[in-house]
């Protein structure tokens, strides 16, 4: 029985093909998705007035906002957080 040094082929095996010919595997095509998330300025158009616009559209961003209000229902506090947040740390408007 004569042995194969690393590197030669059987010449008497069709179905054996050494990696180095073998074309590489197609890709899978991917599905178009959702579209990518948007800002959260840009999702409301309006730009934030205080840090409880800020705190509003990041919690809105992440779900959390929708969490709270199928938990707590509609009247969570989340209007009256927001507005005096807002009145404690106010934006400045650059002119």
């Amino acid at each position: 029985m004569r042995y194969l040094r690393v590197g030669q082929v059987h010449h008497l095996n069709p179905a054996f093909v050494p990696k180095a010919r073998q074309a590489p595997p197609e890709p899978p095509q991917a599905e178009p998705g959702p579209p990518p998330p948007q800002a959260p300025e840009a999702a409301t158009g309006a730009p934030s007035r205080g840090l409880g616009d800020t705190v509003a559209k990041v919690l809105e961003a992440t779900g959390v906002a929708r969490v709270v209000k199928a938990v707590a229902g509609e009247n969570c506090g989340c209007k009256k957080r927001q507005e005096a947040l807002n009145r404690l740390v106010p934006y400045s408007e650059s002119k």
